[in-house]
């Protein structure tokens, strides 16, 4: 989320600096990624739990 701030911020002023915005972009697609597999691991670890 502070990212997108980050971005959004960028967006609006005057001179957008792009090379931020994908560094930005691509470490909010990196965790996102990283949560992603987090979060299917966790199931995994709950459903062998549960058998």
């Amino acid at each position: 989320m502070p990212n997108e701030i980050q971005i959004f911020r960028q967006l609006l002023s005057d001179k957008p600096g792009t090379d931020r915005i994908s560094k930005l972009g691509m470490r909010n697609a990196r965790l996102g990624g990283v949560q992603g597999v987090l979060q299917l691991a966790i199931i995994f670890i709950m459903a062998s739990i549960r058998i």
